[in-house]
């Protein structure tokens, strides 16, 4: 490929770009479709592993003229990330209590499984007639006690 040619291939926009312009497109025909009733919209990018900390574009803020600059434009997007919070909040909130209750659960069932454990290990030893050895009353290692017999 030439140099010239090379220089006719416009540059590939990073993703972040891509996903801006696929936003933006979104939001302008939303802005046709409902502008009557639509202020601003705010669209916010997570990105998976470190790319959130890198230096990439994290969402979209706009109005119907392009971005939201008015005071009340400000305010209401503002207002409605503060009840999208709320709402990530609330459903954070029962995430949490729903594994609460399972690690209760499962921490109540090995306990009983530890408990039953013990219990049958208890039952076991008690049945037993202590530890006989089969050779009872055969000197250990050949030594007899003092009274000659063994273990004394």
């Amino acid at each position: 490929m030439s140099e010239e040619e090379q220089k006719a291939i416009p540059p590939r926009p990073m993703f972040d770009e891509s996903l801006v312009d696929m936003f933006r497109k979104q939001a302008h025909q939303a802005f046709v479709q409902h502008g009557d009733v639509l202020r601003s919209i705010v669209v916010i990018f997570d990105y998976h592993g470190e790319l959130n900390r890198a230096k990439v574009q994290r969402g979209i803020w706009l109005g119907p003229e392009g971005p939201v600059t008015t005071p009340e434009g400000m305010a209401g997007s503002i207002d409605g990330l503060m009840l999208m919070h709320l709402q990530a909040f609330e459903r954070l909130r029962k995430f949490n209590q729903h594994i609460s209750q399972e690690t209760g659960a499962l921490l109540q069932q090995l306990q009983e499984t530890v408990d039953g454990q013990e219990e049958d290990q208890a039952k076991q030893e008690a049945g037993r007639p202590g530890d006989v050895s089969p050779n009872a009353g055969e000197p250990v290692d050949g030594v007899r006690g003092p009274g000659g017999k063994p273990g004394d």
